[in-house]
């Protein structure tokens, strides 16, 4: 059963129909699809969420050999450092991982949020989200926004809202969404998800 990085379900989202069936087919042999973003997710943890220094933080990714992902992730925790530097919130630690697993187990998400923080006033669950191509909008994030909701609704981070911070635009994505639409994304995205599986 393949196994999906959060960020990699918010991707999801965002693609077109033809887009959503290549990306799926780069998970669809064990030990497949390369995890591009996965030192950049450790850095932002390690940077907003244990409070670790940014120089010890990004060390990891510093060492990779690979000059793009190198030079991209480097540049996205930059983007972390600056949003955080320019808006002060007041950062915690993020809640434990979750996993969701789809119906008829087709697939699970790996729900790992980066950190969790206070800002004017609202208490919030934070997923960042890079891309190079792709831009979120509010609507689009509905479906994560959902899981990330569900996930924590019945544990001591139930009255925290559900965010994501875009790197690439350093835009924070939560403040205005529909849940009931929310809810029924949700479903069309992960009912979709299931049935190209099954293909």
């Amino acid at each position: 059963m393949p196994r999906f990085a959060f960020s990699t379900f918010v991707k999801m989202a965002l693609l077109p129909s033809h887009e959503l069936s290549s990306e799926l087919e780069k998970y669809s042999k064990k030990g497949s699809g390369y995890d591009f973003y996965r030192t950049l997710r450790s850095a932002s943890k390690k940077f907003a969420g244990d409070g670790i220094d940014f120089a010890n933080a990004v060390q990891e990714i510093a060492s990779l050999k690979s000059g793009p992902e190198r030079d991209h992730n480097l540049a996205a925790a930059n983007s972390l450092k600056e949003w955080i530097a320019k808006k002060k919130p007041t950062l915690h630690a993020p809640p434990p991982v979750k996993i969701y697993q789809s119906p008829h187990k087709k697939f699970e998400i790996r729900i790992e949020p980066e950190f969790s923080m206070e800002h004017e006033g609202i208490l919030w669950i934070v997923q960042i989200f890079n891309s190079q191509k792709l831009k979120i909008t509010p609507t689009s994030a509905e479906p994560a926004l959902h899981l990330l909701k569900r996930k924590y609704s019945d544990s001591e981070y139930g009255n925290y809202s559900p965010g994501i911070l875009d790197l690439g635009s350093k835009k924070f994505i939560g403040k205005h969404w529909n849940p009931n639409r929310a809810a029924k994304n949700f479903s069309h995205l992960t009912d979709d998800i299931c049935r190209r599986l099954e293909e």
